[in-house]
């Protein structure tokens, strides 16, 4: 991913400074930072744009004719709209080639200076230096369209600062801007305004820590205590920083009560390493949907056509994708372009 030098927000890490790639899961993300309800156009289009809803974009497209306003929050006449990354206007003339901003495989062709859009054949990706689809092998493909957040949200739009509860930004003109609550006010940014502290809610969510077995001794026994991490037995993501324990005499018992932890919702706690590592590259006996809550994740071992639905941390529901389709975690979407997950593979018959 590639950065101008603009003032920026960073958010949860995936947002960095301001920038953001036109990928389902960082448009998200900005809802996050977003008061609900704030409409915002999409990054790479003049007539589509999303609503964040209890924190997750609602897309929305205008008719013919028209462009999505991000000042009035609704569609308007494409003349007074001020809006530069329409294909349209770059096709000066017939026959040209354009590279699809949002996908490797995928291109734009220039005819009576409408843009539509052509599929490449599949194993290969557009290769805007020959105007021409070429194998995957031999070319690579990187989408690396930047896209300023002051560009696509309203003006005066208010943003959760993310590591500070008082803090929040702003755009000032093409820029990100840092501010702070007056006094004793916390930043809201479900209303984005600062509001008094017990009405906002912000930080991370507490860790929930399974319910066990009575008789489990996650650290050992007195007489063999075991120091360093073991998974929780129960979760893809938790584990247990078993440590030295001593009694008011310095004599070492066992730690009844060792912290309890959590690797990030895009990594699972791998049993042998005793590491957390990225979830898509590794599987997990438990239920995938931990860390979860209103989204969609692949199932393990199904050759990556079938998707499960997350509520709560908990898988509630399986589907299969389309014939010739393959699910996506990281597009929330089914797409013809085959999955190669090594967590939703299925197992190599030996």
């Amino acid at each position: 991913m590639y950065f101008r030098n603009h003032d920026m927000i960073a958010l949860k890490g995936l947002l960095v400074l301001g920038i953001i790639h036109a990928s389902y899961a960082l448009i998200e993300d900005l809802c996050d930072t977003l008061p609900d309800k704030t409409p915002f156009r999409h990054p790479h289009s003049c007539s589509k744009y999303y609503t964040c809803k209890d924190k997750k974009p609602v897309e929305g497209t205008c008719l013919d004719g028209l462009y999505f306003d991000k000042e009035i929050g609704k569609c308007n006449d494409k003349m007074k709209v001020n809006c530069n990354v329409d294909l349209n206007k770059q096709c000066t003339s017939n026959s040209l080639y354009l590279a699809d901003p949002e996908s490797c495989d995928h291109y734009y062709i220039c005819i009576n200076k409408m843009a539509k859009r052509i599929s490449c054949p599949s194993g290969s990706h557009f290769n805007p230096e020959s105007s021409s689809c070429s194998q995957i092998d031999d070319y690579k493909c990187t989408l690396s369209t930047d896209i300023n957040i002051c560009e696509i949200v309203p003006k005066q739009t208010l943003f959760k600062h993310g590591d500070d509860c008082r803090k929040y930004k702003t755009c000032n003109e093409d820029n990100i801007v840092e501010r702070s609550c007056p006094g004793s006010l916390w930043f809201n940014s479900l209303n984005g305004k600062c509001d008094i502290e017990e009405n906002v809610k912000c930080g991370p969510e507490p860790i929930v820590r399974p319910v066990l077995p009575e008789n489990r001794d996650m650290c050992g026994t007195p007489s063999r205590p075991y120091v360093g991490r073991v998974h929780d037995g129960l979760t893809c993501r938790g584990f247990y920083e078993c440590a030295i324990k001593r009694d008011v005499n310095g004599n070492q018992i066992l730690n009844e009560n060792p912290a309890y932890q959590q690797c990030s919702k895009h990594e699972i706690f791998n049993e042998k390493s005793l590491l957390c590592v990225p979830r898509l590259e590794n599987k997990c006996r438990f239920d995938r949907c931990d860390g979860w809550a209103n989204e969609y994740v692949n199932i393990e071992g199904d050759g990556c056509r079938g998707y499960a639905m997350c509520e709560r941390n908990r898988e509630i529901l399986r589907m299969t994708c389309p014939e010739k389709h393959y699910f996506d975690e990281l597009t929330q979407d089914c797409v013809t372009s085959p999955i190669k997950y090594p967590s939703c593979q299925k197992a190599s018959m030996g």
